[in-house]
């Protein structure tokens, strides 16, 4: 049961149902009960398990570790961890195979629900939070089914209170859930997965193509990534926000970003900031001098790149993104000098668009490395890039016939247009659904009912397409 289904569609309106006709105080149990059943559904009985034992063996921990015994903290996080490594990175750590180990389906959402244990413990250890007592409670939050699967990274404390709450029905506030919901529906079936076509046919058969190809992909592939995974996580604020639950937001429009420190803090920002709080300040920071600052940043890319998945080539992404980080401190100075000399006022807009296409560059050459199936495979596709100049392709209808055809081509750029106009929007600060809110009735419903269209005619039930398993799953 993916989350564009229209089964989960009927399971979201089945929980609506029961929830708001339950009592308030037992509405977190209702919560519980159907987060499990999703999980059993859409993982099977290894993910229920794998996810319910380490939320039991966290919960046990927490009660010890606030009570100062700190061994339990690193029993429970070694074990958290090794879970993780094992079922995740088997076939890269036994490569020659384990016919048990094997055999274990990988639990959905592992990646995501670790990292939530992890930061709950370490909070708890150093008092940021008291331990949940209600062991429900403090299960419905290891499991709470729109997040399991591709995040936002959730932190207890700024999500138990909303999350136990039993919010009371709002029709103002299920609205813009459901606004965001099947927006994000539009942003994975109609834009990721007609972008996909696109970037697995050159990915995969790049040998026959020349540069303009590969760049029309790899561009293509950077807004596929970002459709794919803001639309899920835009599903799962927007089936949270039904039910009054708060969860973080993961993105700030970063392909607007002037650097890539600064994409780091528009893009996956539950991600960068459990990195910022439970891996680069353990190990000191900046505070242990320059050359350590460089250090730590390098190791919390590397974590960064082995977390999103199996293969050198994350590794090497991850490296990648950590070399960007400290080139870009080095050179701060001198190109802040280079303005001054230059006379260059960095706040007009064409020299901030200047840097934000810059930036985009640097972060899409990695993503080339990401995408790929190896680091001799992002090699390659980078060398036809720079060599195999076909500048034709443009003017013969050439990229017409890389994975979609005109008429599908121009239908994937009006649907991006579009995402970039709101991105652009809420740059500036204009919140969309609260605009809509001021519209007269037909109008608000006129616009739900043309993108429900839409997704029918343009996504999942349109021009043959399957949908692809969101991006962000796989890590």
């Amino acid at each position: 049961m993916t989350y564009t289904s229209f089964y989960f569609m009927c399971f979201v309106a089945l929980l609506g149902i029961v929830y708001f006709l339950t009592p308030q105080k037992y509405r977190y149990l209702v919560l519980l009960v159907f987060s499990g059943a999703f999980i059993y559904i859409a993982g099977g009985k290894s993910s229920v398990f794998f996810i319910y034992l380490t939320g039991l063996l966290a919960y046990v921990a927490a009660q010890l570790i606030s009570k100062k015994k700190k061994i339990f903290l690193y029993i429970t996080i070694l074990f958290v961890l090794g879970c993780l490594g094992l079922l995740k990175y088997r076939s890269y750590l036994f490569p020659f195979g384990n016919s048990r180990l094997f055999s274990i389906s990988v639990p959905i959402g592992i990646s995501f629900y670790s990292m939530s244990v992890i930061a709950y413990l370490v909070d708890v250890y150093k008092h940021k939070i008291e331990p949940e007592k209600n062991l429900f409670k403090f299960l419905l939050y290891v499991t709470w089914f729109p997040h399991i699967l591709q995040g936002p990274i959730a932190r207890f404390d700024r999500l138990s209170e909303s999350l136990f709450s039993g919010a009371k029905f709002d029709y103002t506030r299920v609205c813009h859930g459901l606004q965001l919901m099947f927006w994000g529906v539009a942003q994975k079936l109609i834009i990721a997965d007609r972008a996909f076509l696109v970037v697995n046919e050159v990915f995969t058969n790049y040998g026959k193509y020349g540069s303009t190809e590969i760049i029309y992909a790899a561009v293509l592939y950077a807004l596929e990534l970002y459709a794919d995974f803001a639309g899920c996580v835009n599903i799962s604020i927007g089936v949270s926000e039904i039910f009054g639950i708060q969860l973080d937001q993961n993105f700030a429009q970063p392909y607007f970003a002037i650097t890539v420190q600064d994409f780091w803090r528009r893009w996956h920002m539950t991600l960068s900031s459990f990195l910022r709080d439970y891996v680069y300040i353990p190990l000191g920071g900046k505070k242990k001098g320059i050359i350590r600052k460089y250090l730590n940043l390098m190791i919390t890319f590397l974590v960064s790149g082995i977390w999103h998945g199996v293969g050198n080539h994350f590794i090497f992404w991850g490296i990648m993104h950590g070399v960007y980080q400290v080139a870009g401190n080095l050179t701060k100075g001198v190109r802040e000098k280079c303005e001054t000399k230059l006379h260059i006022n960095a706040q007009t807009t064409w020299y901030r668009v200047l840097r934000i296409i810059g930036t985009f560059i640097w972060v899409d050459i990695a993503w080339i490395f990401f995408r790929a199936d190896s680091i001799s495979h992002g090699f390659r596709l980078l060398k036809n890039l720079f060599t195999r100049w076909n500048p034709w392709s443009l003017f013969n209808e050439g990229l017409f016939r890389v994975g979609l055809d005109r008429k599908e081509t121009y239908l994937l750029l009006f649907f991006l247009i579009l995402m970039f106009v709101f991105d652009y929007l809420h740059e500036k600060g204009i919140r969309i659904r609260k605009t809509i809110d001021s519209y007269a009735l037909l109008v608000r419903w006129g616009i739900y009912m043309a993108l429900l269209v839409s997704i029918i005619l343009f996504g999942k039930y349109g021009y043959g397409f399957n949908a692809v398993d969101f991006i962000y799953m796989q890590f």
